[in-house]
């Protein structure tokens, strides 16, 4: 796929998984958790603007992406268990579905296509957005949320894989 559709659609998938926290936060049993969902939303959102914000540069690079279908799919089967989901234990793992899916190594290795490759070296805006720091807020509402250690063994293995998503068509 081009570079700017996939950019395209990878923000769009990022809105979808920013709505699945949102509907984690409408599940929320108190105002703690209620707001660690919401801000996990306001982070899904990010990663949306600033693949966007990419489009400029995007629109003549001679990249191709490789997007797989399976990030579609684990966000939309997140979205459905988290609306399903009769206890804490179910949201994190529908929420662990989504977050251990390609999403966040494809965004990742984006912004390394982006900072790298598509803007001039020293006028690339350092990104801030980094989804270490995301799975790390992630990894730390375990003991918020009291998730037992199965859960909790689970989130610790979350990682970005480095992988190149891209590939130069020069």
């Amino acid at each position: 796929m081009d570079l700017l559709p996939a950019l395209e659609r990878l923000a769009r998938i990022e809105l979808r998984a920013a709505e699945v926290y949102l509907r984690a936060a409408l599940a929320g049993q108190d105002i703690k958790s209620r707001q660690f969902f919401i801000d996990m939303s306001k982070e899904e959102l990010k990663h949306a603007r600033t693949l966007l914000e990419m489009a400029p540069q995007a629109k003549a690079a001679a990249f191709e992406v490789d997007l797989s279908d399976q990030v579609d799919g684990a966000v939309e089967e997140a979205r459905k268990r988290v609306a399903s989901a009769g206890n804490c234990q179910q949201v994190f793992s529908a929420l662990l579905l989504m977050e251990g899916s390609e999403l966040n190594s494809i965004y990742e290795s984006l912004l390394h296509l982006y900072t790298n490759y598509l803007v001039p070296k020293g006028l690339a805006e350092v990104f801030q957005h980094s989804t270490e720091r995301h799975l790390e807020m992630l990894r730390q509402a375990a003991d918020l949320f009291g998730l037992d250690d199965c859960m909790r063994g689970e989130m610790e293995r979350l990682r970005v894989k480095r992988i190149d998503y891209y590939r130069d068509l020069k």
